[in-house]
């Protein structure tokens, strides 16, 4: 109670609503008070878990697991100071796509044995997500939302992962041609051991949607992508012409019912 506490930066004014005798620090990727950790938003638990291993096993084995993890920014475990994103265009770009539900996508994502845990939830928090149970890397049951046969259209298809990680590549591969007419998108290149699966996202975001899209989904995931080139197209205008239709159709109908 007496300690200080941070959180994901869209919940700071319900959670000191709610509990206003705490201390709450903005503008840190954690805070450490003796038993009680607490991170920032979604990436930062990277973060708070880094250190936290840092605090019980040392400097060294904390390093050696963001390496481990590719994860580009232990400079957090000596000092949790960071400039939180900020600006409404994020705020504005998400409400948009929320809004524009009909022109949503749909990723089907694929899971396998020994699937990395942080490669999957950089899938489905970064896209929209859309899985009989599959362990995880580290022993976590996921529970499929559909089987090969009764999987619906999507519009692509993604595997959290590098191909010659996945004993069944070729059986997906074929699955996806002759069913979907997809090809299989894999998160990683063979042969590419050093990008951070967060990086591998945001940067296809932008390349696939356009990077006010890839910017949004960093401000909410609160991941640090300055050393990212998040270069795409911006954000498509035209797709708010259906809303506009709809919304100029509303009004005329209602000036016409006035009328009469």
């Amino acid at each position: 109670d007496d300690g200080q506490v941070t959180t994901h930066q869209g919940v700071f004014s319900l959670l000191e609503k709610k509990y206003p005798h705490i201390q709450t620090v903005r503008g840190v990727r954690y805070t450490d008070n003796g038993n009680t950790i607490t991170s920032a938003g979604i990436t930062a638990g990277i973060d708070a878990s880094l250190y936290t291993v840092q605090k019980l096993l040392g400097a060294e084995v904390a390093l050696a697991t963001a390496h481990k993890l590719n994860y580009p920014h232990a400079q957090f475990l000596s000092d949790p100071r960071y400039a939180p994103p900020a600006g409404p265009q994020a705020g504005l770009t998400r409400d948009a796509n929320a809004a524009l539900i009909w022109q949503q996508s749909e990723i089907g994502v694929y899971l396998y044995e020994g699937i990395g845990e942080i490669d999957l939830t950089a899938v489905l928090d970064t896209y929209g997500r859309t899985y009989t149970a599959r362990r995880s890397r580290y022993g976590l049951y996921l529970i499929p939302r559909f089987d090969f046969a009764g999987v619906r259209g999507v519009e692509r298809i993604m595997a959290p992962g590098s191909r010659s990680s996945m004993s069944n590549a070729p059986a997906l591969e074929e699955w996806a041609q002759a069913q979907q007419s997809l090809p299989v998108e894999y998160l990683y290149a063979d042969g590419d051991g050093s990008t951070f699966a967060f990086d591998a996202t945001l940067t296809d975001l932008a390349r696939w949607r356009n990077d006010a899209d890839a910017h949004s989904s960093a401000t909410s995931l609160e991941y640090p992508a300055e050393h990212l080139q998040l270069a795409g197209k911006g954000w498509p205008i035209y797709r708010l012409l259906p809303a506009i239709a709809i919304g100029l159709l509303s009004v005329g109908l209602l000036f016409s019912l006035e009328k009469r």
